[in-house]
């Protein structure tokens, strides 16, 4: 008897807490429309649909690609002083 009431009363409340509204995250609308992002992730904006930050993670992956082409650019410029400070021998 005792485990009958004991299985009911935990039934309710798994219940009455199931059936609460689940806290979703703040997500600011205005920082999301503002920020635009490289056209290449812009497709990421929508992981918001599911669930996930997509306006965060493409911020990070933009910042990712802009230190990645930014550092082929450095070692672009090596190359070039590199080459450039070769002399050329005419025959």
């Amino acid at each position: 008897m005792k485990t009958r009431a004991f299985v009911l009363l935990t039934s309710i409340a798994l219940l009455i807490s199931g059936c609460s509204e689940p806290s979703t995250p703040e997500v600011k609308a205005e920082d999301a429309e503002k920020y635009q992002g490289r056209e290449e992730t812009k497709s990421l904006q929508n992981a918001d649909n599911i669930g996930y930050d997509g306006t965060g993670i493409q911020k990070k992956l933009d910042k990712a690609l802009d230190q990645n082409d930014q550092r082929a650019a450095e070692l672009n410029e090596q190359i070039e002083a590199q080459t450039g400070e070769q002399p050329k021998t005419e025959d």
